[in-house]
């Protein structure tokens, strides 16, 4: 199978997000390109393209079907496992992140919880004590943890990436500022929200 596009990953999920959200339709089984493409703003065609990664889905005159489209898309994208997933930062940001219901509904738990910050550390933050920073490497050792989201400060980055470095990690999702260099094996996927809401204030500036 040929590469997939990281702007399809993107909108097979918006697929899957809009499937979950209508699971509960009555008597409408299949669901045709138009009106899919429709609900989350994508041509038709170009849907029916991102689909076809898939296999072959749909059936002519009906579409395809709900039920077996969003559980093709949950095996593909990796939906239908839990992951664990270690948050390094307890602060404004890291807090809204452990009290977002939806990471739950896609299989994504938030387990331990790491800071460098004394008055912060042995506090309880929904329902996980706060840990040491310092015993992140061990912590993801023993737990097999495979996804880490980085909500810190940027001073503790040195010492965070030193650790990362020595583990078994598959992916990052860095909310910090940083750049973090951890090598070609791990996944890096960089949020600066400073830097999107200025993109807007640019645009909107025109």
């Amino acid at each position: 199978m040929d590469k997939i596009p990281e702007p399809t990953i993107e909108r097979l999920f918006c697929y899957y997000r809009c499937l979950e959200k209508e699971k509960n339709s009555l008597g409408q089984s299949h669901i045709c390109s138009n009106l899919l493409g429709e609900k989350v703003g994508i041509k038709p065609a170009l849907l029916r393209r991102d689909l076809s990664f898939l296999g072959h889905m749909g059936q002519k005159g009906k579409g395809y079907n709900r039920f077996l489209l969003k559980k093709a898309l949950a095996q593909f994208i990796g939906l239908d496992q839990g992951w664990e997933i270690a948050l390094i930062g307890a602060g404004n940001l890291g807090k809204a992140l452990i009290k977002y219901d939806k990471f739950k509904e896609m299989g994504l738990f938030i387990k331990n919880i790491f800071e460098n910050d004394l008055n912060k550390i042995g506090r309880e933050i929904g329902g996980y004590i706060v840990q040491n920073v310092k015993d992140l490497k061990e912590t993801i050792e023993n737990k097999e943890i495979k996804i880490v989201i980085v909500a810190t400060d940027d001073k503790d980055i040195k010492d965070v990436t030193s650790q990362l470095k020595q583990t078994n990690i598959r992916a990052v999702w860095n909310l910090s500022s940083e750049n973090l260099d951890l090598g070609d094996d791990i996944i890096i996927i960089k949020e600066d929200l400073c830097c999107s809401l200025g993109s807007i204030l640019c645009k909107i500036n025109k």
